[in-house]
């Protein structure tokens, strides 16, 4: 009798020292981030641009009660010297991942997005003026 272990290749994603400038400017641009472990459920991100010139900072948090990582763009901190700019993104990615783990954070949505969900949730009637299957939706939008 003969076995055959079959096995997956699993792509590892090798952790950056990115409180390095050194390190950062040797990152060859992406556009998945390159993540570094602040602690559990918190991660600072930088992304290195691909015109050359500063990168961007990312924050990533994992939101316990919707079970998903939340995203935020912190900017490039351009006003910060190079070596600082790891210092003030890691303080904003700890701000945001508190804001997150206390329940404050809201997400944005577009107008666009709203009304859409406004127009799904919208009762559907048939018009007077209209025939066959044609329907209008009506609803009033605040």
């Amino acid at each position: 009798m003969t076995y055959v272990l079959r096995t997956k290749l699993v792509k590892v994603d090798v952790m950056f020292d990115l409180s390095k400038v050194r390190e950062r400017e040797c990152l060859p641009p992406r556009r998945e981030p390159y993540w570094q472990r602040l602690r559990p459920g918190c991660f600072v991100g930088y992304r290195p641009s691909l015109r050359g010139g500063l990168g961007t900072w990312i924050a990533r948090t994992y939101d316990g009660d919707a079970r998903s990582y939340k995203l935020k763009a912190l900017g490039g901190f351009g006003g910060a010297q190079s070596r600082e700019r790891f210092v003030v993104a890691k303080q904003a990615a700890e701000a945001f991942s508190n804001l997150v783990e206390g329940g404050g954070f809201v997400e944005r949505h577009s107008i666009r997005s709203e009304m859409r969900a406004n127009i799904m949730q919208a009762p559907m009637r048939r018009s007077r003026r209209d025939s066959g299957d044609t329907f209008t939706v009506t609803s009033s939008l605040a």
